[in-house]
């Protein structure tokens, strides 16, 4: 499992893509788009990541929740799977229907999923944003929001191979070693 980090903007997008690419090469690869499009700008921004993986090879699967339903209709073993990106499978698993689930519960169950999910792979790629800015003012539902996204990286990175912290573009390992391909 590899998870890639970084602040909105900062590349790791592209990165994680390009570094699915080089160690899967042209062995199966999915794509798990987990963002669920909100307004002209949630359009953009899926409209921009659908051109910056076009000729890539991945094959994509829209799943805003639940991941694991997936493998009810897609054979995953010996594939590889980026999922871009947990900051959004949070938010959709959080915030459903006009209700809150506590944060304990969101995080374990994606915790769980993403187990189930590396075991049926041959690798798996995360995406997810790494802190975000210090600021008084988030109410208390972003605040744990936030907390979950931040302990469910701290899950994910002690079971990881590989974590990847993305800066304007320019990859740093926090834990584990480059590949020869990067």
């Amino acid at each position: 499992m590899i998870l890639v980090i970084g602040k909105s903007g900062s590349g790791k997008s592209r990165f994680a893509e390009d570094y699915v690419c080089k160690i899967a090469a042209d062995e199966k690869k999915y794509y798990f788009a987990t963002m669920e499009i909100c307004g002209d700008e949630g359009q953009k921004r899926v409209e921009k990541h659908r051109k910056q993986r076009e000729g890539k090879g991945f094959f994509t699967i829209e799943q805003q929740r639940d991941v694991l339903e997936v493998t009810k209709k897609y054979d995953l073993k010996d594939s590889t799977i980026l999922l871009e990106c947990l900051t959004n499978l949070v938010a959709n698993e959080m915030f459903q229907e006009g209700k809150v689930v506590p944060k304990e519960q969101v995080a374990d169950k994606i915790f769980a999923e993403i187990l189930e999910l590396e075991k049926m792979t041959k690798h798996l790629f995360l995406v997810s944003a790494g802190r975000f800015p210090e600021d008084e003012s988030y109410d208390a539902e972003t605040r744990n929001y936030m907390e979950t996204i931040y302990a469910l990286n701290e899950k994910i990175a002690a079971c990881a191979s590989e974590v990847i912290e993305v800066t304007k573009g320019q990859p740093v390992w926090r834990k584990g070693e480059a590949t020869p391909c990067m």
